[in-house]
């Protein structure tokens, strides 16, 4: 008797494989039930390589494996090296990954911290072929002596549209043919002077995170004021302590969107009153602080006066626990409160890079 052979089409269990995209041992089990499921069940497994948990043992077995079938490195598309997982450059995972990189010749999303010890950190990209979207990349050292290799590499990122650095010996402004899609910006005083002088600042989405050691007057802000001048979208604040906004904000007249990471006092948010065209305030908490910026009496208090002297301003998003934000909104006759919602409502979606 001849076996008959059934064809089911891609879009009917297309949807059933993706929405296991969160369940890696479904997906597993998917994946080997039959010849059909095979490739689809592969295709959501590997594309997102982000596990934590045990991390050097999954990522080297993850590595191995794709190294031992180029088809399925093929796959990778968005790759996050978990924290201090690489130590050094005599760590035999650095090797692992390096081949793993360059065999991921479609990855589009790489979060990489590398170590500050043995050779230039920057070489673990050496001979990667992939055109990149997103680039997140974290050098204790602050890269240092290696920038002219790493400012190589993002010569050859043509498509990369989000970028997380810190940079400081940059001496000449980066041109604007380097990352020429550039859209989202994150990083140090540095980074900021190395990118914002010779681009088209209207359509960059900028994350200003200070150092530590980073020196803060108006002589800095000066030499930037004309690019600042530009600038629609802001994110100001990070890990570490930032400056007071009043030496920001003489420099951001077209500014339209912006979020404080945590205040200093509520008497900063008067400064508002110099951003002629700011229509949304993002509040959100010091990084691993975990509480609301602002008491309710504080939000009672100083939110209509924000309104009212902020003329185009029209609402504000106030962190108050953990993914939750509150929304405040000027009707055109008073100053009302809306319910909690989730941080995806309030923030522009992909601003927060990751």
């Amino acid at each position: 008797m001849l076996r008959q052979s059934f064809y089911i089409p891609p879009e009917l269990y297309r949807p059933i494989v993706l929405y296991l995209h969160q369940d890696r041992p479904s997906l597993l089990a998917v994946s080997l039930s039959s010849r059909i499921l095979n490739a689809e069940g592969q295709r959501v497994l590997y594309k997102t390589m982000d596990i934590s948990h045990d991390a050097q043992a999954t990522h080297t077995l993850f590595l191995t494996t794709i190294l031992s079938q180029g088809r399925l490195a093929s796959l990778v598309e968005e790759y996050r090296q978990p924290h201090n997982i690489l130590r050094s450059r005599e760590d035999p995972f650095w090797d692992l990954l390096h081949r793993g990189l360059q065999a991921m010749v479609n990855l589009k999303k790489l979060f990489l911290e590398a170590p500050s010890h043995g050779r230039p950190s920057v070489e673990i990209l050496r001979g990667c072929t992939f055109q990149l979207d997103l680039l997140q990349w974290y050098n204790a050292s602050d890269l240092n002596e290696e920038e002219p290799q790493f400012l190589e590499f993002l010569a050859s990122q043509t498509r990369l549209r989000s970028l997380s650095v810190r940079l400081k010996n940059v001496s000449t402004p980066i041109p604007a043919s380097t990352c020429p899609t550039l859209e989202i910006l994150h990083g140090d005083q540095g980074a900021m002077k190395a990118f914002l002088p010779e681009r088209r600042i209207a359509s960059l989405a900028l994350t200003w995170m200070p150092s530590l050691d980073e020196p803060f007057d108006n002589t800095n802000f000066d030499s930037l004021s004309r690019s600042l001048k530009e600038v629609k979208f802001l994110s100001w604040g990070g890990f570490c302590d930032r400056p007071s906004l009043d030496l920001l904000c003489l420099h951001l007249e077209n500014l339209e969107v912006l979020e404080l990471v945590g205040l200093h006092d509520l008497t900063e948010l008067l400064f508002l009153s110099e951003l002629p065209s700011l229509k949304v305030l993002i509040i959100s908490e010091m990084w691993q602080s975990w509480r609301s910026p602002m008491d309710m009496a504080g939000r009672g208090e100083y939110f209509p006066k924000l309104f009212s002297i902020c003329k185009s301003l029209e609402r504000i998003e106030l962190y108050v626990k953990p993914q939750t934000y509150q929304r405040w909104i000027h009707d055109g006759t008073r100053v009302r409160s809306m319910p909690p919602h989730h941080v995806s409502e309030a923030i522009l979606p992909g601003w927060n890079i990751g």
